[in-house]
C-alpha cells in the first residue's frame, strides 16, 4: 500500500471499522510461517541440510513417542508453580505435582488444570514440528497425527465452559476462555494452530474433517474473542494478540473480513498505534516486558498483512516501537525493570530488531545495540533519563519514573528512580518477581519496594505526574518532577542532579497536616550503616510490603550527615550521604527483595513525622570514596535574606578532587537565588571549585 492509501486508511479507521481501500490478495498456501518460495528454499539450500535433518529427527522422535492430546480445561500457566518459592512443579502423575525445591505436593484442580495448559502448549510445539516435516517431505506419517489432533481439538472446544483464572465460570467469566482460562491464551493458541493448519491445509483432508476444524477450531474461537474483547481495554497488550489471532486465522482461511478487522478495525493495529504507543515509541504500560510482548503480536499482524499486499513501513509511529527501548538502555545494554517487568538486555530481543531491519529496510536496526545515548526526557511515557560519561570509562545513568501509571501492569511507584554506575545496576526496582508467588502482590506491587517516598505506610494511588524542569549543562544534568495524586492532599517533588562523580537527590514531601514520610532506597552491595543503629526485632509495618523488610538495624539520627557504605568488591564501594537529617529523623537499614525471592537487597530508610519535609541524599559514584564531606548551606534571595530550606537548599560536597557547591530551588516560582555569596542561579546552580586551601 502506498503512503496515500495508508493515510486514507488511518483517516477511515478513526470513525470505526473501515473498509480497506485495497482488497487483500491471498497467495497460494503456505502463507504464514512459510511461503511456497521460502519452503522450496528450505528444501533445497545445501547450507540448511543440518536444519532439515534435525527437523526430521525430531519429527521421528515425536512419532515414536506418540502425541498426547490433553482433554479438559486449562488454567493460568503461572499456577503451575510452588507459591512458597516460585519453582515450576514436576508432574509425578496426572493428579500429583511436586515442587522440586521444597517437596510440597499439589493435587488441587487448579494446579492440574494449569498442568493441562502446559500440555496444550507442548502439543502445539510438537504439531508444529510434524507439520513442518510434512511440508518439507510430503511423508504422510507426519501429516496424519496433525490432522487427527486438530480434529480432536476442534471436537472438544465447544464443550468447554467459559472460565477465568479467578474461578468464575459462564457469563461471569467475561475475559475468560474455554480451552484456556483467558481470551489472551485462546488468541495465542489460535495463532500457533493457524500456522500449523496452514502447513497441512493442502494435504489429504476428508471434507467433513476440514470443515469441522475450520469451523470449531478457528472460526468459533475467533468469533468468541471478538464478542468479548470489549471487556478488555482496547489499548491493552491483550488486544494486540486478539488482532494477531484475527490476522492469522484470516490469512490461514482466506477470510478478508478477519484480516480487515485485525488491521483497520476500531480496535485494530492502526488504532493501537495511535492510542497505545507514546510519542517516545514505548508501549503505554511502561514495562519493557510488555512492550516487547505487544511488539511480538504486532509483528505477527504485520507479517499477515504483508502476505496479502499491505505494508505500513512508512507509518509515522510504527518504527518508533523498536527505537524507543534503545533510549532506555543502560550503557551495557541492560534495560530498567519498571513496573511488571524482568531484568533483561536489549540483546535478548535481537530477533525483533532483525525482523524490523528487514521490514523497514534499515540494516542499522539489526545490531540491536544502543549507540550515542544521551540524556533525554521521554515525555510521552514520563521517564527522565540522565546520563554522564563518569570517570575512568565507567558511564553513569539515572532514570526517574514520573509519568504514566501503566494501567493494569503499573506499580505504585511515582518518582521512583533506578541507577547504573560502576559497571552495574546499583539502585534497582524489583519488577514483578513472578506472578506465581504471593510476594508479587505483597511486595513487588507496593510502594516501599521502590525507591521513592511512602506516606503513612500506605501504597500510592495511580497517578500521572508531571515534569517541571529538565536541563543539561557541561557540569551535570538536572530534572525536577512532581506528583500530586499519588497521595491525595500531599505533594511530592523530586529534584535530581547527576554529575560525573555523584548524584544529588532532593525529595520534598508537603502535606496539609502531620504525616509519616518514609524515604527508601534499595541498593546493591554489602551495606555498612552508622554505628548508632542497633538491631530491631519489631517489623517496620504490618502491611503494604513492610513485613518483607528484614534483618533490621534502626535508631534515631545522631549525626548531621549519616553515611552508609555499599561494598561491591574489596576495591569498589559506593557511598550514600544523608545531609540535613535533623534531630527526629529515624534511620533504618536491612534487607528487602530483589529480582527473585532469594535475591536479598539492602535498603536504607529514613522516617520523619511532620507536614512538610525535605529529604536530601548524595550518592558518591566514584567507586573510591572520593567524597569526604557533605554539608548543607544557606540559600539566599537577591536581597541577601535566607530562604527556607523547604523551598530551596544548598549543598557543599568536598573531596580531594575539589568542592562542588550546589543550589536547588524546588519552589513553584523559581527566582534568582545564591548560595552563601556565590553567583546567582535560577532553579539550579553548580559551582566547581578547587579543594579548600588550593588555587585553580
Amino acid at each position: 500500500m502506498n503512503r496515500g492509501l495508508h493515510l486514507m486508511a488511518v483517516l477511515l479507521v478513526g470513525a470505526g471499522d473501515a473498509h480497506i481501500p485495497v482488497a487483500p490478495v491471498f497467495p497460494p498456501r503456505p502463507r504464514l510461517s512459510f511461503t511456497p518460495a521460502t519452503l522450496t528454499e528450505f528444501r533445497n539450500d545445501p547450507a540448511r541440510e543440518s536444519e532439515r535433518v534435525d527437523l526430521k529427527q525430531r519429527a521421528e522422535t515425536i512419532l515414536a513417542r506418540g502425541l498426547v492430546v490433553p482433554r479438559g480445561e486449562g488454567d493460568w500457566i503461572f499456577y503451575y508453580a510452588c507459591p512458597a518459592d516460585g519453582s515450576t512443579l514436576h508432574a509425578e502423575s496426572e493428579s500429583v505435582h511436586v515442587c522440586p525445591r521444597c517437596g510440597r505436593r499439589y493435587t488441587d484442580e487448579r494446579t492440574i488444570a494449569a498442568w493441562r495448559t502446559r500440555g496444550y502448549e507442548a502439543l502445539e510445539a510438537e504439531l508444529d514440528v510434524l507439520a513442518k516435516a510434512w511440508a518439507l517431505t510430503g511423508d504422510r506419517r507426519f501429516f496424519d497425527p496433525v490432522r487427527e489432533a486438530l480434529v480432536q481439538l476442534a471436537k472438544d472446544w465447544p464443550g468447554y465452559t467459559r472460565h477465568d483464572r479467578w474461578g468464575r465460570r459462564g457469563l461471569l467469566a467475561v475475559v475468560g476462555g474455554r480451552r484456556y482460562c483467558q481470551l489472551l491464551d485462546e488468541a495465542v493458541s489460535l495463532i500457533r494452530l493457524a500456522g500449523i493448519y496452514d502447513l497441512v491445509a493442502e494435504g489429504p483432508w476428508p471434507a467433513d474433517e476440514r470443515n469441522l476444524v475450520e469451523q470449531q477450531q478457528f472460526r468459533m474461537p475467533a468469533d468468541e474473542i471478538g464478542r468479548f474483547e470489549l471487556f478488555i481495554n482496547a489499548r491493552n497488550n491483550h488486544q494486540t494478540w486478539f488482532n494477531a489471532a484475527y490476522a492469522a486465522v484470516g490469512l490461514a482461511l482466506g477470510d478478508s473480513n478477519r484480516l480487515q478487522r485485525a488491521v483497520f478495525g476500531s480496535r485494530g493495529l492502526l488504532r493501537q498505534l495511535e492510542t497505545s504507543v507514546t510519542e517516545d515509541g514505548l508501549w503505554y504500560e511502561g514495562t519493557i516486558a510488555y512492550h516487547f510482548y505487544a511488539l511480538q503480536a504486532i509483528q505477527k499482524t504485520l507479517e499477515a498483512a504483508h502476505r496479502v499486499g499491505w505494508t505500513f513501513a512508512d507509518h509515522p509511529r510504527l518504527k518508533r516501537l523498536w527505537m524507543g527501548p534503545l533510549q532506555l538502555a543502560y550503557p551495557d545494554g541492560r534495560l530498567p525493570v519498571f513496573h511488571d517487568s524482568d531484568p533483561v538486555s536489549v540483546t535478548a530481543y535481537r530477533a525483533h530488531y532483525q525482523w524490523a531491519a528487514n521490514y523497514f529496510g534499515d540494516p542499522a536496526l539489526k545490531a540491536a545495540v544502543p549507540e550515542g545515548l544521551v540524556s533525554t526526557n521521554l515525555s510521552g511515557m514520563g521517564i527522565a533519563v540522565l546520563r554522564r560519561k563518569g570517570i575512568g570509562g565507567q558511564p553513569l545513568c539515572v532514570m526517574m519514573d514520573y509519568g504514566l501509571h501503566g494501567d493494569h501492569h503499573g506499580h505504585p511507584d511515582k518518582l521512583n528512580i533506578v541507577l547504573y554506575a560502576l559497571g552495574e545496576e546499583l539502585v534497582l526496582d524489583p519488577g514483578r518477581i513472578s506472578y506465581s508467588v504471593p510476594e508479587y502482590k505483597t511486595w513487588a506491587r507496593t510502594t516501599v519496594a521502590h525507591n521513592t517516598v511512602v506516606v503513612n505506610q500506605r501504597d500510592q494511588q495511580p497517578d500521572t505526574g508531571r515534569l517541571l524542569f529538565f536541563e543539561e549543562r557541561p557540569q551535570g544534568v538536572a530534572v525536577l518532577a512532581e506528583s500530586k495524586g499519588a497521595y491525595p492532599g500531599v505533594r511530592l517533588r523530586r529534584f535530581l542532579v547527576l554529575t560525573d562523580l555523584f548524584l544529588a537527590d532532593a525529595y520534598s514531601v508537603e502535606g496539609s497536616m502531620a504525616i509519616t514520610s518514609d524515604w527508601i532506597l534499595h541498593g546493591r552491595g554489602h551495606v555498612t550503616p552508622p554505628e548508632s543503629l542497633k538491631p530491631r526485632l519489631k517489623p517496620l509495618g504490618e502491611a503494604n510490603g513492610y513485613p518483607h523488610l528484614t534483618r533490621l538495624m534502626a535508631g534515631l539520627c545522631t549525626n548531621a550527615t549519616p553515611l552508609f557504605s555499599f561494598t561491591l568488591s574489596p576495591s569498589k564501594t559506593w557511598t550514600l550521604w544523608l545531609p540535613g537529617d535533623e534531630e527526629g529523623t529515624w534511620l533504618c537499614t536491612g534487607l528487602g527483595i530483589g529480582y527473585r525471592l532469594d535475591d536479598a537487597v539492602p535498603f536504607v530508610l529514613r522516617r520523619r513525622e511532620t507536614a512538610h519535609t525535605l529529604f536530601l541524599a548524595v550518592l558518591d559514584l566514584s567507586g573510591q570514596r572520593a567524597i569526604e564531606s557533605v554539608t548543607c548551606k544557606t540559600v539566599r534571595d537577591q536581597e541577601g535574606r535566607p530562604v527556607s530550606s523547604l523551598r530551596a537548599v544548598g549543598l557543599e560536597i568536598v573531596g580531594n578532587w575539589g568542592r562542588w557547591r550546589l543550589g536547588l530551588d524546588l519552589s513553584d516560582a523559581p527566582a534568582p537565588l545564591s548560595l552563601e555569596g556565590g553567583p546567582l542561579f535560577e532553579r539550579w546552580g553548580l559551582e566547581v571549585l578547587p579543594p579548600s586551601g588550593k588555587t585553580p
